[in-house]
């Protein structure tokens, strides 16, 4: 009777153990591509509502028209973002995901793309290509932004050949 009490309680902890783990499934590479591919899509279709629900506390970025970091996570922030579309202001984008490197609840996103920002009253304000780097951070709501920094690709042929 002790026996089968013991063993009874090693399998039911044996269970135990293996359902906490099958719940605690971790993110690939492929499940982040896939949430990044819908955090771009709801930006680039103007979808207010998700304007802030990407981003971390304290997510900050950098881009090549700032001098300073950006504090992507303020209400001013998602204010103007919304401001922009709800003006008729439209992003065009495109990107390549080069690398994904997980880091437990840290990720690193790497790419490469074609941003066009159109301003509300038609003029074309951003036609670029870009490199960036995101630092994505794993929360208690999934996973977010916690630092972007775009960089703009420099043509390196200009001014050769004159």
């Amino acid at each position: 009777m002790k026996a089968s009490v013991k063993l009874l309680a090693f399998v039911s902890v044996l269970a135990l153990g293996a359902s906490a783990l099958a719940g605690d499934k971790k993110t690939s590479a492929d499940d982040l591509r896939a949430w990044y591919a819908k955090a771009v899509a709801e930006f680039v279709a103007c979808d207010t509502s998700s304007y802030g629900k990407y981003s971390a506390e304290g997510h900050s970025g950098y881009y090549p028209d700032s001098k300073d970091l950006v504090d992507e996570a303020s209400e001013e922030a998602r204010l103007e973002n919304v401001s922009f579309c709800e003006g008729g202001g439209k992003h065009e984008m495109t990107y390549d995901i080069a690398d994904v490197v997980m880091l437990k609840d840290t990720a690193l996103v790497l790419g490469s793309g074609h941003y066009k920002r159109t301003e509300p009253e038609g003029a074309v304000s951003i036609d670029a290509d870009y490199n960036f780097t995101e630092v994505l951070v794993k929360t208690g709501d999934g996973w977010k932004f916690r630092h972007s920094h775009v960089g703009a690709v420099l043509d390196m042929t200009a001014g050769e050949g004159e």
